[in-house]
């Protein structure tokens, strides 16, 4: 099962991640957060959002596909708009 977009039910759950997620992208900042399996690394000169494994040696490694997530996209996958997301706002790394 893939588990690329697990980090937004935590996010869901977790309202201190959910906190560092909206914070990262209002105060458009460069910087990582991670999840027990999961790295989000916040690019503010390009608006995304990259979602890769936690690290190389990850038991989960196989089941995160890595994508590069616009900051408009994460906000509307974080509000469960998913049918207003633009086919080009997700990509692949």
């Amino acid at each position: 099962m893939i588990k690329t977009y697990d980090f937004l039910l935590t996010a869901k759950r977790d309202k201190n991640f959910r906190a560092q997620i909206d914070e990262a992208i209002s105060r458009n900042i460069e910087c990582e957060i991670c999840t027990d399996i999961h790295r989000l690394t916040f690019s503010s000169k390009s608006q995304t959002v990259a979602v890769t494994p936690k690290s190389n040696t990850s038991p989960f490694k196989e089941k995160i596909v890595s994508k590069r997530i616009t900051y408009q996209a994460l906000i509307k996958m974080l509000n469960d708009e998913w049918n207003s997301i633009a086919s080009d706002d997700i990509t692949d790394l």
